[in-house]
C-alpha cells in the first residue's frame, strides 16, 4: 500500500487498467488525498491512512459505462495491484474513476 504522499509524484502520469469488458484502458492520476480517519477507532489499533487516488481521461468515460468493479491498474514504477474501482459523475459532465486503498 501506497500513501498520499508518496504517490504525489505520480498525479498527472498515466496507469493502465485491464479490464474484461474493455480490455486496457488508460487512465491518468488526477488527484490523491488522504481521507480523514475514523473518529469512533480505537487508538490502540494501527493502521495506516488511506488513500483516494482520483483519475480522469477519455478512457474514464468508457469505464464509467460498465459497473464498478475490481480490475487491474499497473504502473511501470510502482508495480500493478487488483483494486476495486468506482466511477464518480463530475459537475461539468462526464466522470472520474476512484480507486481507494486502504
Amino acid at each position: 500500500t501506497a500513501t498520499a504522499v508518496e504517490l504525489q509524484p505520480f498525479i498527472e502520469q498515466r496507469f493502465r487498467v485491464r479490464t474484461q469488458e474493455h480490455g486496457t484502458l488508460v487512465l491518468k492520476l488526477a488527484d490523491v488525498q488522504s481521507p480523514a480517519s475514523d473518529p469512533d477507532r480505537p487508538a490502540h489499533l494501527l493502521r495506516r491512512l488511506g488513500v483516494s487516488a482520483v483519475f480522469d481521461g477519455p478512457d474514464a468515460q468508457i469505464l464509467a459505462a460498465s459497473e464498478d468493479a475490481t480490475h487491474t491498474v499497473s504502473h511501470p514504477k510502482i508495480g500493478t495491484i487488483q483494486a476495486y474501482l468506482k466511477t464518480l459523475p463530475v459537475q461539468s459532465g462526464g466522470f472520474e474513476v476512484e480507486m481507494v486503498l486502504n
